[in-house]
């Protein structure tokens, strides 16, 4: 399962001046032992070889060999350790009994129909007391639910992964609940209906004119700087839902979680279920303005971050040692989860980075210079959480805060700070409702209305 990496012609004449130094059949020879089983990329190796053969000088054409020849192989990338016990025996149950836990093909369908169409359990009860309706697996809303979560359990996501809490926000317990993030990284690795569009490793693409050509997220440059053995991108989205506006103004925030080891053609499409949901945060009613309310927004920013340690505490543990997991292709490889980006709208980040609303997540620009032309310095983490160190080791000395509280950040404490290899201020990705959609294009349609009003 390695990957190689096919550089542009200029960037590979240095390996091919240390390469190609050696004779054609020990340097041929050399590439052979490094592709290994890697058939596609040695046939090409074995075309080039024959054709120097032809030429009757016995020279080597440089520009030939630069072209097909200059494939770097990250040892050890995506590598697959062991077959996945069992893997085959799943396989054959599957053929025997294809529609499990469901009888038939008629059922599926049925189901499927249930499924998508997101009719409610007591329509499905009606439909089941109907005298000509047969009976199958399930013949209840209930028992239909039943199905799906013993489908789910199949992988590890069954109603029991759900982990009930609570926190303290002033004088109140609010509950929450989540699972934990490698159940569902786990999940989606193992799941076979993906192994056509999962990605283990990173690429460079180039076009005709020798252009890097960035799409999938094993294209970009953070793959390759982070990849080890199998690297995880964990993808987070979240968006607060306002639920009623009686009984005190009850929100929920819900967070999802996906991989990027997942195509997007694949992982963006709702019917594959590749977006599963992480947690369920209550968030706590507002109580107007004031003192109270003040504290209680502080109080609720700290509970805020410490919920979020708490489920993401299980990528935090893998730092060091990765996990085995098993993968769609029947193999287990070494992986290690990072959290790679959050999807929300601005808000939102503002509270995951605990920084004013109107403050950059990615730059120290000041309110006045939002929107300028001017470049401002980046938001380091590594200084701030060294300013944060500071403050906790003497609490009597207020220069860290100051600083902190003249860059905007609202607290000293940011949850993902923990996590290995993850920068917070580069987790923002736009959110294409609300930044293109809503607001991009409401800002435009603006311009062009003022526009047309100067210019009749």
């Amino acid at each position: 399962m390695r990957s190689c990496l096919k550089e542009h012609l200029g960037q590979a004449a240095e390996w091919y001046n240390t390469q190609f130094s050696q004779p054609c059949e020990e340097a041929l020879g050399s590439l052979r032992r490094g592709l290994g089983e890697h058939s596609e990329d040695w046939d090409l190796a074995e075309c080039y070889e024959s054709e120097s053969d032809e030429q009757s000088n016995g020279d080597l054409d440089p520009g030939r060999l630069l072209f097909n020849l200059a494939t770097r192989i990250y040892e050890g990338a995506s590598e697959a350790l062991f077959p996945t016990s069992g893997y085959n025996e799943v396989t054959d149950s599957f053929l025997i009994s294809p529609w499990s836990p469901l009888q038939s093909a008629e059922e599926f369908k049925l189901s499927r129909w249930f499924l998508q169409s997101g009719v409610s359990q007591e329509q499905i009860d009606d439909y089941f007391r109907s005298p000509s309706v047969p009976k199958g697996s399930y013949t209840t809303g209930r028992g239909f639910t039943c199905c799906l979560d013993e489908m789910s359990s199949r992988n590890g996501l069954r109603t029991e992964s759900w982990v009930h809490s609570g926190v303290e926000i002033g004088s109140q317990v609010v509950p929450y609940c989540y699972r934990d993030p490698m159940a569902i990284v786990r999940f989606l690795l193992r799941q076979r209906a993906f192994r056509e569009s999962l990605v283990y490793a990173p690429t460079m693409e180039y076009n005709e004119m020798g252009e890097r050509m960035y799409g999938e997220m094993q294209t970009v440059d953070w793959w390759w700087e982070m990849q080890g053995s199998t690297v995880i991108p964990v993808i987070c989205a979240s968006d607060g839902t306002h639920l009623t506006n009686f009984s005190r103004d009850k929100k929920a925030w819900p967070v999802y979680l996906t991989s990027e080891n997942i195509r997007s053609e694949t992982r963006n499409k709702p019917s594959n279920y590749a977006i599963v949901l992480l947690a369920v945060l209550r968030v706590p009613p507002k109580l107007g303005v004031g003192t109270r309310a003040d504290e209680q927004h502080w109080q609720s920013q700290m509970a805020l971050h410490k919920v979020l340690g708490d489920i993401l505490d299980s990528l935090q543990s893998l730092r060091q040692s990765g996990e085995l997991i098993q993968c769609a292709d029947g193999f287990e490889g070494l992986c290690y989860p990072i959290l790679c980006a959050w999807i929300m709208d601005h808000p939102e980040h503002a509270a995951l980075l605990n920084i004013n609303n109107d403050a950059c997540p990615r730059c120290e620009v000041d309110f006045k210079g939002l929107g300028g032309l001017q470049q401002s310095a980046p938001r380091i983490q590594q200084r701030y959480m060294e300013m944060a160190k500071r403050y906790k080791m003497d609490t009597s000395n207020k220069i860290p805060v100051e600083y902190l509280v003249s860059k905007c950040s609202k607290t000293i404490y940011i949850a993902f700070w923990a996590l290995p290899r993850v920068n917070v201020y580069d987790l923002h990705k736009p959110d294409i409702l609300n930044n293109l959609y809503l607001r991009l294009l409401k800002h435009m349609m603006g311009w062009v209305q003022l526009f047309l009003k100067k210019h009749k």
